[in-house]
């Protein structure tokens, strides 16, 4: 990258020197992505052309002048006072300070900003399927990032961002069914910037199993009813598949809790409880994942899960 500095009058009577004060951002191994001025402004008249660039450990001088910076290429003249600046790969992301010296004349400090950007994040792992959870590739450099994971439903876009998505992991939704899922990665740690987008994931595929809890309903005798419909590509086939049904009625140290658990052979089922307005929460499961009952905790490998209130 090439910054220029503002033209000055040639060879004016040189009795000061100032590199007006701003910092840049450099994108290091980046050289062509643009142009930025440091102004340099100068009184007097010049009797040499050579201009010196002295590099700074702090921006108060404190600690004294430090070699110039690796992979970093500054030049300019009095005659033309153009300051060249271009950084390489092997430029350590920094804070960098330097003056300019004509005539004997120390400019004020200038600050330099060197920034590496990312430049890929690898492709999303995990199937592309409700219910499961995609993971995002890796990023380059390898430094710490934040996540914002997007879909659409075109490959090609738009994509648009899902709301409270921004960890390293997605779990897909009934929603994502049918949409491309990306994700964004950038950067967060010191030193380095910029964002990069990963490749698309393939379509999201409806889950094999899904859960649907019905709205509550007064039963003809006494109590309410809800009912259950499994859903999902594999829904005619529930051999060896169990639902287990949560029915908590009432809140605090009153609430009472049911569980019951059952095969099913058929879609859908109804459930009855006393108390309307009661937390019914279910599970599927297959045979050999039975879940684990511990106090008010349920746990396990399970198919699908809905819960209403």
């Amino acid at each position: 990258m090439v910054f220029m500095l503002l033209p000055m009058t040639a060879l004016a009577a040189v009795e000061s020197v100032t590199v007006e004060s701003q910092s840049v951002t450099l994108v290091a191994g980046q050289l062509s992505t643009g142009e930025v001025t440091f102004p340099l402004v100068t009184t007097g008249t010049a009797t040499s052309s050579d201009v010196t660039f002295t590099w700074y450990q702090a921006s108060d001088k404190s600690g004294g002048p430090s070699t110039t910076p690796t992979g970093i290429t500054i030049s300019a003249t009095a005659t033309d006072p153009t300051i060249a600046i271009s950084a390489t790969t092997e430029t350590t992301a920094g804070m960098y300070y330097f003056t300019a010296t004509i005539d004997a004349k120390e400019s004020n400090v200038a600050a330099l900003t060197i920034s590496t950007a990312l430049t890929l994040i690898g492709a999303i792992s995990g199937t592309a399927k409700v219910g499961n959870t995609l993971t995002a590739g890796a990023v380059d450099p390898h430094v710490a990032v934040s996540y914002q994971w997007q879909s659409a439903t075109d490959v090609a876009g738009p994509y648009t961002n899902i709301e409270g998505a921004t960890s390293s992991t997605y779990t897909l939704v009934a929603g994502d069914a049918g949409k491309f899922i990306k994700v964004v990665a950038t950067a967060t740690a010191t030193g380095y910037t910029g964002s990069v987008t990963s490749a698309a994931s393939d379509v999201v595929a409806d889950a094999d199993y899904t859960l649907s809890i019905g709205n509550e309903t007064l039963n003809s005798g006494v109590g309410q009813s809800r009912s259950i419909t499994v859903g999902g590509t594999q829904s005619g086939s529930l051999s060896g598949k169990y639902l287990v049904v949560a029915i908590t009625e009432g809140s605090g140290d009153t609430a009472k809790v049911s569980v019951v658990m059952f095969e099913l052979t058929k879609s859908p089922v109804n459930i009855s409880y006393q108390t309307a307005g009661a937390t019914v929460e279910a599970w599927l499961v297959s045979t050999g994942d039975m879940p684990s009952f511990t106090g008010e905790t349920i746990t396990g490998d399970f198919v699908a899960h809905d819960q209403a209130n």
